[in-house]
């Protein structure tokens, strides 16, 4: 998009427009191949399909397009639709915003157009309007720089229509007055019709220095034009204009009204000068105004005269300021999805690499089998870190996003401080480090996201553990404070390491995405940098705080505390399930997966455990299977989600309104790359029995069939 500069430039339709009543003003009168020219350009420079002017004709009580320019010739055409308009226009005037602008849909030519219409009136009665055409677009929303041109265009083309509305008017008039009488009624009308373009204007003489009265109309309520009838040179009222500005706006100000100045730029041909600038009225914290001067020389006398024009821009400059902003955040945004896929690009690449390497080993010693397993097991844990960061990306996406809702059940800290030593302390010991893990802790029972508390538990004890060299310690501690609120007791989970610690200047942003420490990030420190940015998405979503205290070789503490509500049970039952696969050899499975290699691994995992398994490469193949068998056939569905034809959901839902009870009521298991909680809810809303998320966790797999079955 290209970048603007409200405050000093025009668009192509504001030198059009000016240009058009340098024209028309200059010689008093207008001719229709300017009106059709101002048209054509505008609708060229907005690119929109049509620009059309339509007018009531009186004689013929109906209104018709009298200028127009289309993209594709000049279908046949009418302004509002007739159930818009009663009384001959007079209510349609509540059709209109406050702006002037009506828009609506109509069939034209068997074409959808859309069209934005800015409404002429006469006291209060719809004489025409100026119209936008969009075609064959199924919805469009009208930018606001299309409203503003729209707008600017139809206040120039108001005095068109009015004059015209007028000259009709007056044809129909008995005793119509005539001479210098027609003539002043004119040029109230005129002066009218400019009051639509702009807050003030007048006419002076540049050489003179002389303002002429008989085209003096000023903005009522301005505090610029409070007293401006009392100037008579153009002089004063230049000093009387500087009075609302200041400092460098004061300075160009004095320069551009400078009356040698002006004088040669209509002799050097440069007629339209503009001058925007920021008034000090008090009256808004910020108000724009924008000077327009259009010269012209005299003939019969050779002065240089102007007609000046003071315009509220305001809006204008504020839109321009938007979208500025706009570019800015665009711009930000753009920087950091370069930055996210760069990241991507390499540290997905790293784990990768070494699956492909080390299947490529394990296949190239495939009868060594000790080779083949060793090469197999670092291939699966380059697999499992693959998966921690796909994982983290979209736990950081959902964090970002405000799409994590908590799901909080009674937990046993000690259990889970128990689980935490258990996970970390083999790892640890490899790496040459001490772990120690204290508690002080009155009430274990608590009610939270068990696993988002893990979570936040793992991710700091993991850096801890990664940057923190062979010989040091890591100290895991979680304290019961005596602070409360709202009925929650706060608890202190705190990790302590001798590691590298942070710099002053990292810690600044150590929170944001794929941060790391430039001194310690190499190859052999696992991850993206989305780690922390997770602790701080979940503390905070949980209303904790975080703190951290760091120095760049003597290690890193970090403080998190979370205010949790405590359970008054007696004890918190376990839902861990003890599952002995024996129980289901012989077990009937229909398998419902589109992907054939997904569909190959679960199959020789199932029949590994001595489970029957039938394929169905989609949803419409699995009920086609069930409908053709008896209830005796299958004992569980597995259900992919995503399948061409017929999806998961579809499936469920036709199978639980199957007339056969027993096969409608057969347990389905979602077995699918949807992951999240709102995924997990839909398979239960379609009547899914239970959800695990690939890729597949035997275990988890396991687990969910003893509940099902």
């Amino acid at each position: 998009m290209k970048s603007v500069d409200w405050t000093t430039q025009s668009t192509k339709v504001d030198e059009l427009v000016t240009n058009y009543l340098g024209k028309t003003l200059g010689r008093g009168h207008i001719h229709k191949k300017d009106i059709q020219e101002l048209i054509s350009e505008s609708r060229k420079a907005m690119d929109v399909d049509g620009l059309y002017m339509v007018e009531e004709n009186l004689d013929a009580e109906a209104f018709v397009v009298t200028y127009g320019d289309f993209k594709r010739g000049v279908p046949n055409l009418i302004g509002l639709r007739k159930e818009d308009l009663s009384q001959k226009g007079r209510d349609a005037k509540s059709k209109f915003n406050a702006d002037g602008l009506f828009g609506f849909c109509k069939t034209i030519e068997g074409k959808k157009a859309h069209v934005l219409s800015y409404g002429i009136f006469q006291e209060d009665v719809y004489e025409g309007s100026l119209n936008l055409i969009r075609y064959d677009i199924p919805t469009y929303e009208w930018t606001e720089e299309e409203q503003y041109h729209l707008v600017k265009i139809g206040r120039v083309f108001h005095q068109k229509i009015a004059m015209t509305h007028d000259r009709k008017m007056r044809q129909k008039l008995e005793g119509a007055l005539a001479g210098e009488r027609h003539q002043m009624a004119g040029m109230k009308r005129y002066m009218a019709a400019l009051s639509y373009f702009s807050t003030g204007h007048l006419e002076a003489n540049i050489t003179k220095d002389v303002i002429s009265n008989n085209m003096l109309e000023y903005y009522s309520g301005s505090e610029w034009m409070e007293n401006a009838a009392q100037f008579k040179t153009v002089s004063e009222l230049t000093e009387h204009y500087s009075i609302f500005l200041e400092g460098e706006d004061q300075k160009r100000f004095f320069e551009f009204m400078n009356r040698e100045r002006l004088i040669k730029a209509c002799e050097d041909g440069d007629t339209v000068q503009i001058f925007r600038f920021k008034s000090l009225t008090g009256k808004q914290n910020e108000t724009w105004f924008e000077i327009l001067l259009l010269l012209s020389k005299d003939e019969s006398t050779g002065d240089i005269m102007a007609i000046q024009f003071l315009t509220d821009v305001t809006t204008e400059v504020n839109n321009g300021i938007i979208l500025k902003e706009a570019l800015s955040d665009a711009q930000k945004g753009e920087k950091a999805k370069n930055a996210f896929l760069f990241n991507m690009s390499h540290d997905i690449r790293t784990p990768m690499n070494s699956i492909l390497g080390f299947t490529a080993l394990a296949k190239k010693h495939i009868d060594d089998k000790v080779k083949a397993v060793e090469y197999l097991n670092k291939a699966d844990a380059s697999g499992n870190q693959l998966l921690k960061l796909i994982n983290e990306i979209l736990d950081m996406s959902r964090i970002e996003h405000g799409q994590v809702n908590l799901q909080m059940k009674p937990m046993d800290i000690l259990e889970e401080l128990k689980l935490s030593e258990e996970s970390f302390r083999d790892e640890m010991v490899k790496r040459g480090l001490r772990l120690t893990v204290y508690k002080k802790i009155t009430h274990p029972y608590i009610i939270c996201d068990h696993l988002r508390v893990q979570q936040i538990i793992y991710i700091i004890l993991d850096n801890a553990m990664k940057y923190t060299k062979p010989g040091g310690k890591v100290i895991l501690k979680i304290t019961e404070t005596n602070e409360k609120e709202d009925e929650k007791t706060w608890y202190e989970i705190k990790v302590k390491d001798t590691g590298v610690g942070m710099s002053e200047e990292f810690q600044k942003n150590m929170f944001g995405f794929f941060e790391r420490e430039k001194q310690t990030a190499s190859s052999n420190s696992e991850g993206v940098g989305l780690g922390l940015s997770i602790v701080k998405g979940l503390v905070d979503l949980m209303g904790g705080r975080i703190e951290v205290k760091s120095a760049v070789d003597e290690g890193t503490e970090f403080l998190v505390y979370l205010p949790l509500q405590i359970y008054e049970g007696d004890e918190v039952k376990s839902d861990k399930v003890t599952v002995d696969t024996k129980e289901f050899c012989g077990k009937k499975v229909l398998l419902v997966e589109d992907n054939a290699l997904n569909r190959e691994i679960a199959k020789e995992l199932l029949e590994e455990e001595k489970i029957v398994v039938t394929e169905a490469e989609d949803g419409s193949v699995a009920l086609d299977i069930l409908m053709h068998s008896k209830a005796t056939d299958f004992d569980l569905i597995l259900m992919d989600i995503q399948m061409p034809f017929m999806d998961g959901y579809l499936t469920t839902q036709a199978i639980r309104s199957m007339p056969n009870k027993k096969l409608a009521n057969i347990p389905i298991i979602a077995m699918t790359a949807n992951a999240f909680e709102e995924d997990r809810k839909k398979t239960f809303d379609a009547g899914m029995n239970d959800h695990i998320a690939k890729p597949i966790d035997l275990p988890k797999l396991f687990m969910a069939m003893k509940r099902v079955l």
